[in-house]
C-alpha cells in the first residue's frame, strides 16, 4: 500500500506544472482544478489496484479525452492563441493511460484498437507508425489489421511502407485470400496513380510507352 501511494504521488507531482498553468491562465478555476486532482488521484489508485480491469483504464482515458475537448474549447474561447503546457500534457496523459493499459492486455485486439482508434483521431501518425508494428508482432496472424495499417501508410503517401505491410502479411498469411485480393487491389491503385502522375506531366501512358517499346523492338529485328 505504502508502494502504491509514493507511486501514485509522484505521478500526481508531475502534473504540477500543468494544473499550475490552466488555474493560471483562467481555463478552470481553483475548485475545478482540485476536481480534476481528486478524480486523477482517485482513478490513479484504482489503476494501481490488483482488482483493475479494462473498464478502469477506459474511464480513466474517456474522463480525460472529456477534459481535453472542454480544455480546448475554453481556450479558443478566451482568445488564447499563444502555445501553453497544457496543450500537450492531456493528450500526453492519455497516451500514458494507454500504454499502461496494452502492456496490462496486450492479448486483446480489441484494447490495441482502441489505442489507434485514438491516434487516428487526434492524427499522430508518429505514434501511429510504433504502434502498427507492436500490434502486428503480437498478433501476425489478425489479417484485418495489417490491412488497416497498410490502407494507413497509403494514405498518407507512403506507398512503399504500404506495399511491406501487405508482403510481409502474405509471408506469415500466405493463404489468405483478402491478403491477396488487398495486395492485388494496393497495385493496381499504385499504378493508376503513376498514370495519373504521367497525364499531369504530359509524359505518355504507361501503356503507350510499352507499346512503343514493343514497336522500337519489331523494327529492329526488322533491320
Amino acid at each position: 500500500a505504502r508502494a502504491m501511494a509514493d507511486t501514485v504521488n509522484e505521478i500526481m507531482d508531475r502534473m504540477a506544472p500543468e494544473l499550475h498553468d490552466l488555474e493560471t491562465n483562467g481555463i478552470f478555476s481553483h475548485a475545478e482544478i482540485a476536481s480534476i486532482i481528486r478524480k486523477r488521484r482517485n482513478m490513479e489508485y484504482a489503476l494501481y489496484s490488483y482488482s483493475k480491469n479494462i473498464r478502469d483504464y477506459l474511464s480513466a482515458i474517456e474522463y480525460e479525452i472529456n477534459l481535453d475537448s472542454l480544455r480546448k474549447l475554453r481556450k479558443r474561447r478566451l482568445g488564447l492563441d499563444k502555445p501553453l503546457i497544457s496543450d500537450y500534457s492531456v493528450r500526453n496523459r492519455i497516451y500514458f493511460i494507454f500504454e499502461r493499459m496494452v502492456r496490462k492486455y496486450q492479448g486483446d485486439l480489441s484494447v490495441w484498437m482502441k489505442y489507434v482508434e485514438y491516434c487516428e483521431a487526434s492524427g499522430n501518425s508518429e505514434r501511429l507508425s510504433t504502434i502498427y508494428p507492436r500490434i502486428l508482432q503480437l498478433h501476425p496472424r489478425a489479417e484485418a489489421i495489417w490491412v488497416r495499417a497498410s490502407n494507413w501508410e497509403m494514405a498518407r503517401g507512403n506507398f512503399h511502407g504500404a506495399r511491406t505491410f501487405l508482403q510481409r502479411a502474405i509471408r506469415i498469411n500466405k493463404h489468405s485470400s483478402l491478403l491477396w485480393r488487398e495486395y492485388f487491389r494496393f497495385e493496381l491503385a499504385y499504378i493508376n496513380l503513376i498514370e495519373e502522375r504521367r497525364r499531369v506531366l504530359g509524359l505518355p501512358s504507361l501503356r503507350e510507352r510499352l507499346l512503343g517499346q514493343k514497336l522500337d523492338q519489331s523494327l529492329t529485328d526488322m533491320v
